[in-house]
């Protein structure tokens, strides 16, 4: 995939695109060959779903809302953690 530097967001607009970026490449591929992404591999894991607790009043569902933040950020680190684990292990 390309890096995008900037989006020119009027001339997208103008040829009815949801974006014109402006990649690395843009002087030497110009539109429409920079839009096309390089082959790149992708791995995606589902996660375990998660129960939301619900709050009576807006401090509760805040609070409630702060911890399960910090909680699925805790899982998702440890998630890229393991996959990073299982990569160095395989490139050794």
């Amino acid at each position: 995939s390309f890096p995008m530097g900037a989006n020119i967001e009027p001339l997208a607009k103008l040829l009815s695109l949801p974006a014109f970026p402006l990649t690395a490449t843009f002087p030497w591929l110009p539109f429409p060959m920079n839009i096309f992404a390089l082959p790149i591999q992708w791995k995606m894991r589902a996660l375990k779903s998660c129960d939301y607790e619900v709050g009576e009043s807006r401090d509760e569902i805040e609070e409630s809302a702060k911890r399960q933040a910090l909680f699925l950020e805790g899982e998702i680190q440890a998630e890229l953690n393991r996959m990073l684990r299982a990569r160095l292990r395989k490139v050794r």
